[in-house]
């Protein structure tokens, strides 16, 4: 369809309408369709904006609210907090050399050293764990299982089930 004949200002001569500016029902259908989109969007984009008022208000009215420092903790209220996030970037350097160290010494251990490894460290995990007053994993009470009756395999005790099933087992067979 070309796109002269959507446009309602075109006066085209097959037209049956009384005045040559008024919209065909197909083109009030896609005026329909675009202002329907256009307004799901909108409200769309309302319900799907942050639950923070600080930054709802940072969205719509540019307030300093977001510009500032939103991290909680001792040293955000600090104004001098960027002296404070090189130390925290410095630590996390610090953890992260020692941890590839670590990792390097233990893939030059032997297998067997490692599982020894592992071992004494269970067996520490567990003394402190005793030290401390805790309980072992393994101290649950016993508990007697029953098998529910029907699907499991044996005959239920109740005579009138048994009734049915033996009338169920008629009527499969017949």
């Amino acid at each position: 369809m070309p796109v002269a004949t959507l446009l309602p200002f075109t006066a085209t001569p097959n037209r049956k309408s009384a005045s040559p500016t008024s919209f065909r029902l197909t083109e009030k259908f896609i005026l329909l369709l675009v202002f329907s989109a256009f307004i799901t969007l909108c409200f769309g984009a309302i319900f799907f904006l942050p639950d923070s008022s600080k930054l709802l208000s940072g969205v719509f009215f540019h307030s300093s609210a977001v510009e500032t420092n939103t991290r909680t903790g001792p040293d955000s209220s600090d104004p001098g907090s960027a002296g404070s996030d090189e130390r925290v970037l410095a630590k996390i350097k610090k953890d992260h050399e020692k941890a590839l160290l670590e990792a390097k010494d233990t893939l030059q251990k032997r297998p067997d050293e490692i599982k020894q490894d592992i071992l004494n460290d269970k067996d520490k995990v567990a003394k402190e764990r005793v030290g401390q007053g805790g309980n072992d994993v393994n101290n649950l009470p016993f508990v007697e299982y029953q098998r529910p009756p029907g699907a499991t395999g044996h005959e239920p005790v109740d005579p009138d089930a048994k009734d049915k099933r033996a009338k169920i087992k008629e009527v499969r067979i017949c």
